[in-house]
């Protein structure tokens, strides 16, 4: 409840499910929704193969109104699989802060993914790929929680990534604060963006051959 983008929602009479993977989150989760009618708990692992699947068991509409996606590692892939069969109007998902524009980073998909030290996820620049690939627009960034609409709903809210991240993200003045295990990857920030693709390829040397990195969009992630 504490951490939750939709929890509020639910408390005013919203319906939905909510998606855990492992048993002992999925039995809170259970214990928090007994209370709201019309709100369903799945224990079951998002996987991009399995996620579309699992929302129309569930009778969600295609066009549904919120997505809340933080799953911190296959975010990216469970994303691209939704919107290649719904399309949310309103779509809240975790970034991976600390890449800044232009650079473009993608973790590649392992069904078998353990979170480590800032390896996970996707970069804003890579989101922002996403977003014009199925029209869809970035309104803001909340430190590492993007928010996003089909591009006919965002009208003149649309910003792009790097507004999204200086505003959102680096120039908030309480982030050092709030993000501290983010310091060392701090140097990234003040590195011309070809020196900071060098500097992060050291950075997830024990990770080669598992993410892309790279200034230009990314054609193939997998």
């Amino acid at each position: 409840m504490r951490w939750s983008n939709t929890c509020a929602l639910f408390i005013r009479g919203w319906k939905g499910v909510g998606v855990e993977a492992g048993a002992g989150k999925f039995r809170k989760l259970k214990r928090t929704y007994r209370h709201f009618a019309g709100v369903s708990a799945c224990n079951e692992r998002a996987t991009p193969d399995r996620v579309a699947s699992l929302l129309k068991s569930y009778g969600i509409e295609t066009d549904f109104e919120v997505l809340s996606l933080d799953i911190d590692g296959n975010d990216y892939w469970v994303l691209k699989a939704i919107l290649a069969e719904f399309r949310p109007r309103l779509i809240v998902t975790e970034i991976n802060e600390k890449i800044p524009p232009p650079l473009r980073f993608i973790a590649k998909y392992d069904p078998d993914f353990q979170l480590r030290h800032h390896f996970y996820g996707f970069s804003i620049m890579s989101l922002a790929d996403l977003c014009h690939q199925h029209d869809y627009a970035i309104l803001e960034l909340e430190y590492n929680n993007a928010f996003l609409a089909p591009k006919e709903l965002a009208g003149g809210h649309a910003i792009d990534a790097e507004t999204a991240y200086r505003t959102g993200y680096l120039n908030r003045p309480d982030r050092k604060e709030k993000f501290p295990l983010n310091l060392d990857l701090e140097e990234v920030q003040s590195l011309k963006p070809r020196e900071a693709l060098h500097y992060l390829n050291d950075f997830y040397a024990k990770e080669q051959g598992k993410y892309c990195l790279s200034l230009d969009p990314i054609q193939e992630a997998e």
